[in-house]
């Protein structure tokens, strides 16, 4: 009898233990709950083909758990679109009412639970959506019975798209993804006149197959804006010989960044460049940044500008920047030729920096090894370099052939800056062969400047190699010159008492015997974030 009593005593004990372990049905809690909306879209668009639908779910998460089951439902709030613009500066649009449907809206969160079950919400791309337009679909909290201590937090921001048949959505945030041939076609269905359009690499391409490339912007009114980014890839074999603008993009509007162009091949009779014949317009501003142009090939056999980065500056604001280019450029007929840009209009505003061309640079006149030309006052080059042969008849130039507007008045103001730049040039020559020595003059770092230009802190090779056309050699020759700048003007002539209108060279001072290139970067203080001054060289990071 004993025996069985203590046998039941254990069950009691043990039954009452197991009791002990679930939650007492009178217990509550007074933490409050806040709720929030959750759905499996994240901040990806949702993209379906036009007729097509997919399906995401939606559902309400809790900060904490609440002592009895909860009743939610949802609801999508129209309002809270233009908040989400405000907040993020963006213009989405409220998804159509036709184009989506909240299914089982109502969903159940458990007692002691932190997580509902699942409402659907289907999307169908409709015929009246703009293609590749992202709309927005804020769902919300709507009602919640069971429980009143809560309070509602986020909404889910859901992005919708009706989706075009190629990658991406040309947008900054879901850009056009390019990784063949095809998809650099495609860009000339996707480009907007007036808007801007977001392309990136997302591999390397070979246009060989694609045969003679018409530049994406090269016709009037010249609208179309782009961010282009390469991502650090490579296109290779671009060949360009349209009569306008021969190059890639023809009128550069926008952006066009980290990419580098091999073995391209650009020839026209118009302004000519492998990114593009023109940088920028009077309405559109243009940034070229993180370029590298390596093997070009490049003609112009018409009108002004060729280089290896853009035949003309023409924006409202042109900024070209840590760019590399290696290849021949060439202008048979006109003005205008340089290993980075062939020179820049009236009406741009520009700065050039943290560049470094080396090949060849042959034009007509006004030849350099960066800049054939300034055009428009208070433009500047800033820090750049050039290892590249150039020749030209004359006004050639180490860094620029011509810095004094458009005008041949050495004493007109235009104020443009070169400063900081090395001429570690093959060579620089001069070849008119008249006799004469009322032409421009070339130099080593300028051929021809205003003497009212900041001309400061230019160097050039030891033994730099200067061949002044006959007539003016005896009198232009190389000699160390000190800066100038507006309030100190370039000296007339050179130490050999060259005087006239024509004969106004800067060309620098000499580097010691024994300095390489970097070193005199080094003592510059170019900025080795971006370059790597370890070689005898300097090389773009």
């Amino acid at each position: 009898m004993k025996k069985i009593l203590l046998i039941l005593s254990s069950l009691v004990l043990a039954v009452s233990g197991l009791v002990s372990c679930d939650r007492n049905e009178n217990e509550t809690y007074n933490e409050t709950a806040v709720l929030y909306v959750v759905s499996t879209a994240g901040d990806e668009p949702v993209k379906t083909l036009m007729g097509n639908s997919k399906t995401v779910s939606v559902r309400a998460e809790a900060s904490t758990v609440a002592g009895e089951p909860l009743s939610i439902s949802f609801r999508v709030d129209e309002g809270l679109v233009e908040t989400y613009n405000q907040a993020h500066g963006t213009s989405y649009k409220l998804a159509p009412a036709n184009s989506y449907k909240l299914e089982s809206a109502s969903v159940i969160m458990p007692r002691y639970g932190k997580s509902s079950s699942s409402a659907d919400l289907t999307f169908t791309a409709m015929e009246e959506m703009p293609m590749d337009e992202v709309f927005l679909l804020p769902v919300v909290v709507d009602k919640v019975s069971g429980y009143d201590n809560y309070t509602v937090s986020d909404p889910a921001y859901i992005f919708l798209c009706h989706m075009s048949p190629v990658k991406g959505l040309g947008t900054e945030r879901f850009p056009y993804l390019i990784s063949e041939p095809v998809d650099l076609v495609n860009m000339r269905d996707q480009v907007k006149h007036g808007v801007r359009v977001w392309f990136r690499m997302t591999d390397d391409v070979d246009m060989s197959d694609i045969g003679d490339w018409v530049p994406l912007n090269s016709a009037d009114p010249y609208d179309y804006e782009v961010d282009f980014d390469g991502d650090g890839h490579t296109i290779s074999n671009l060949s360009s010989s349209t009569r306008w603008y021969p190059s890639f993009f023809g009128v550069v509007n926008g952006s066009v960044h980290d990419v580098t162009f091999l073995n391209p091949y650009i020839s026209g009779s118009s302004a000519a460049g492998v990114v593009g014949g023109y940088i920028g317009t009077k309405t559109y501003e243009a940034h070229v940044y993180n370029v590298r142009v390596i093997g070009a090939n490049i003609f112009e056999t018409g009108t002004y500008g060729v280089g290896g980065i853009g035949g003309r500056l023409g924006g409202s604001n042109c900024v070209i920047e840590n760019c590399y280019v290696d290849g021949h450029i060439e202008s048979t007929h006109k003005d205008g030729a340089a290993g980075l840009i062939g020179c820049e209009n009236e009406t741009a505003t520009v700065t050039i920096r943290n560049c470094f061309t080396e090949g060849s640079v042959k034009a007509h006149l006004t030849a350099g090894g960066i800049l054939g030309e300034f055009w428009r006052p208070d433009a500047g080059i800033y820090n750049c370099a050039t290892t590249a042969s150039v020749e030209g008849v004359w006004a050639v130039g180490g860094i620029v052939g011509r810095a004094s507007g458009w005008s041949s008045n050495y004493k007109n103001n235009v104020r443009n800056k070169v400063v900081g730049c090395i001429a570690w040039n093959d060579y620089v020559k001069a070849t008119n062969d008249d006799g004469k020595p009322g032409h421009y003059s070339s130099g080593a770092i300028v051929g021809f400047s205003s003497i009212y230009n900041t001309l400061t802190d230019g160097y050039r090779k030891h033994d730099f190699n200067f061949r002044e056309y006959p007539g003016l050699d005896k009198i232009n020759v190389l000699v160390d010159q000190p800066n100038s700048d507006p309030d100190n003007p370039l000296t007339v002539g050179t130490s050999k008492g060259a005087s006239g209108m024509y004969c106004y060279p800067y060309h620098g001072k000499a580097a010691g015997k024994d300095e390489t290139l970097c070193d005199v970067a080094k003592k510059l203080g170019w900025d080795e974030t971006i370059w790597d001054l370890s070689g005898d060289k300097p090389v773009l990071k």
